[in-house]
């Protein structure tokens, strides 16, 4: 697993804060007690002319010194006393002139140069060696200030850099995704619209089929009808003809008769007339008898001729009879073949536009469908291409927004760097528990301001940090104020006021422990925020 700095630097807060905590509130205690011991031990040294005070468990002895020797005493003393961390010495020897020395800068370390009693001289380059120490100290806290916040700014974009690509990624799987579900759902449209498209047709084919069939079946029927009313026609016809036939030959059958008894009773009173006249002479009777005879002959001759003329006629009017009922019947059969004909034509045209109708609707159905299959593959294709672009475009601006971050990103810390070497080379330096700034700190203050004016577009915070030393509502002002100050000397310099803001952090934010001096020296220090606009 990998180890985040981050996360256990932010762990030290609560430790910090707890530490700082208890040593306030115990300081007070702690202060009153080194003093007690440190004067008791001033007591047993023989040297009570010497006053001690205590600045937490820093010791300041104060008083004149009766004899050359003492001062060195006093100081050996209080340096014995556990828990008094640093002694500085500010006495002076009674009778001795005003010492007059300087200090003055060598190729590593600081220099003393002057006459000055013994202790003093001492005293002197031990602080001297102090302020050495500081300052190396706070050089090395800036140098380990800007090693960890470079670490920092490492991480940072490490997990930025791979938060990002995983949002890339995110990213590119949603694109591919939506194309695959628009891809999709335009399909299964298509597939639907062509469907239902399809259904349509078929169900119009098959209304179309139902129709002709239904017409074929009503115009079957219309003209089964019709042979079957002709039909009727005809045999009532025939029926009629043969009824009449039937009668006539009945009336025939019944005049013939007549006639032939009317002709054997003209016979029969013949031959009796004949008998009568060859056994009797003639008489005028019997010449009466035999005209009425005569008459009788030629009424049954007559009888005859109309018996055989209406026999002839007869046999006549029965092939002519004979001649219409074929004549009817051949109308008949023709009348059936024709319907039979056109039943059979109707059906057969009929079906043939239910194909017709049917082949049509499959091929609309198909080329709906293959249209629907064109139209889907064209909506898809375009909004493939209309997401290829979206993503290309996306991607493009992303890229873009990468670089742009990248660019300020890099100018940022290019700035941060320069600004971070310029304090390191230098620095900037202020009176205890004070806000102002050393003079000796103009020069990094210009070199500042010449780097802040030489990074276009950017804007610097000023952060000013303290140690642990003090109260809290001592340090977060302080801060603040050292802050602005070091503002004002960058503007002083010719950084416009509106790239430069302050802010103070007081204690919160250390570098380093506040357990030793060394700590401390790097725990106090300004630091510059760059931010590209």
């Amino acid at each position: 697993m990998k180890c985040n700095p981050s996360r256990w630097l932010w762990g030290l807060i609560p430790i910090a804060m707890l530490t700082w905590g208890t040593f306030f509130r115990e300081r007070p205690n702690v202060e009153t007690d080194l003093t007690a011991r440190a004067e008791d031990a001033l007591s047993v040294a023989g040297q009570s002319w010497a006053s001690v005070r205590l600045n937490g468990r820093d010791a300041i002895i104060t008083g004149r010194a009766q004899k050359d020797g003492e001062a060195k005493a006093a100081l050996d003393a209080v340096r014995a006393v556990w828990g008094i961390r640093t002694v500085q010495l500010k006495t002076d020897l009674a009778g001795a002139p005003t010492p007059s020395f300087g200090v003055g800068p060598g190729a590593e370390r600081e220099f003393a140069r002057g006459v000055a009693p013994k202790a003093i001289e001492n005293a002197g380059v031990d602080a001297i060696r102090q302020a050495d120490a500081e300052r190396e100290a706070l050089r090395q806290a800036q140098a380990d200030a800007s090693e960890l916040k470079a670490r920092q700014e490492a991480e940072a974009a490490r997990v930025a850099q791979e938060e990002a690509e995983a949002l890339r990624a995110k990213e590119a799987a949603a694109v591919e995704l939506a194309a695959r579900e628009a891809e999709e759902k335009a399909r299964r449209e298509a597939e639907a619209a062509a469907a239902q498209r399809a259904r349509d047709m078929t169900q119009a084919a098959l209304k179309a089929q139902r129709d002709a069939e239904a017409a074929e079946l009503q115009a079957q029927r219309a003209a089964e009808e019709k042979a079957a009313r002709e039909e009727a026609i005809a045999a009532r016809d025939v029926a009629d003809a043969d009824a009449q036939i039937k009668a006539k030959q009945e009336a025939d059958a019944a005049a013939a008769r007549r006639a032939q008894r009317a002709t054997q009773a003209a016979l029969e009173a013949q031959r009796e007339a004949e008998a009568g006249a060859a056994a009797v002479a003639p008489s005028q009777e019997d010449a009466e008898q035999k005209a009425r005879l005569e008459a009788l002959g030629r009424e049954a001759d007559r009888l005859r001729a109309e018996a055989e003329a209406t026999a002839k006629r007869k046999a006549q009017e029965d092939a002519e009879q004979k001649a219409r009922l074929e004549a009817l019947a051949r109308e008949a059969d023709r009348l059936r073949a024709e319907a039979a004909a056109k039943a059979a034509a109707d059906k057969a045209r009929q079906e043939a536009e239910a194909a017709a109708a049917e082949e049509t609707a499959r091929r609309q159905a198909e080329a709906a469908a293959e249209t629907a299959r064109q139209e889907a593959e064209a909506a898809a294709a375009a909004d493939k291409a209309r997401q290829e672009a979206e993503a290309a475009a996306a991607k493009k601006a992303r890229e873009e927004a990468e670089r742009a971050a990248r660019k300020t990103t890099e100018e940022t810390k290019a700035c941060e760097k320069r600004l971070a070497d310029a304090a390191q080379r230098g620095v900037i330096l202020f009176d205890w528990a004070s806000d102002e700034i050393d003079r000796k700190s103009a020069r990094t203050i210009g070199r500042l301001a010449e780097i802040i004016v030489s990074c276009p577009g950017s804007r610097v915070e000023v952060e000013g940090h303290t140690d642990a030393e003090g109260i809290p509502e001592r340090n977060q002002p302080l801060s603040e104020r050292r802050a602005q100050a070091v503002v004002d000397g960058l503007v002083a310099a010719g950084v416009p006021a509106e790239r430069l803001t302050s802010v103070g952090y007081a204690a919160e934010r250390p570098v380093a422990t506040n357990d030793t001096q060394a700590g401390r020296a790097k725990n106090r220090r300004i630091e510059f925020r760059v931010f590209i606009d």
